[in-house]
């Protein structure tokens, strides 16, 4: 399998290395479960969670697709300006924009980043797959008890989205799945 790094990834990674515990993390965001374990295994945890990129990109039939958390911030035009930059960047502003950031979701405008098809996210809550430009938006609040969201890419670049809800054994294809902005 392959994923990235988000932000409860990176909460539990910053828990693990600090002596006081994240209430926002623990008691708020499904790391309660942390306070039972031995320090030396949610050490291990976090070594291995801070191992996951926090981007990464793949090619599927003459196509090159993108994931990245939350969000690819709108000043990047191309893929490849946004990992180049997240490469150099020693402060972690970047780092923390790709896993936190929201401004495109919630209406700053951006540019489709030409070097691929589709960027994936998630992050936000969104009532359905949305897509603004080229970055499809797709966490539809499964943590909450709504319905999770799987993307499946056709050989053609299509993007076919299925659902399914948490508490019965289905999985369903609605129409009028995708908001598409520009």
């Amino acid at each position: 399998y392959l994923t990235v790094r988000g932000n409860h990834d990176q909460f539990l990674a910053d828990f693990a290395h600090k002596d006081e515990p994240s209430g926002n993390w623990v008691y708020f965001n499904g790391g309660v479960w942390a306070l039972n374990e031995e320090r030396h295994v949610l050490k291990t945890y976090a070594e291995d969670v801070l191992k996951l990129p926090v981007h990464l990109s793949v090619d599927f039939h003459g196509n090159r697709y993108a994931f990245v958390h939350a969000e690819v911030p709108a000043r990047f035009n191309t893929w490849e300006d946004f990992t180049s930059a997240m490469a150099a960047d020693t402060s972690g502003v970047l780092e923390k924009a790709a896993m936190w950031g929201r401004d495109i979701i919630y209406g700053q405008p951006c540019k489709a980043l030409p070097d691929v098809k589709y960027v994936f996210h998630g992050h936000t809550v969104v009532d359905r797959p949305t897509i603004i430009n080229n970055r499809v938006y797709l966490d539809l609040g499964y943590v909450f008890k709504r319905l999770l969201c799987l993307i499946e890419i056709t050989p053609e670049g299509n993007l076919i989205a299925h659902f399914r809800d948490r508490y019965a054994d289905r999985v369903f294809t609605k129409g009028e799945t995708f908001i598409i902005a520009e």
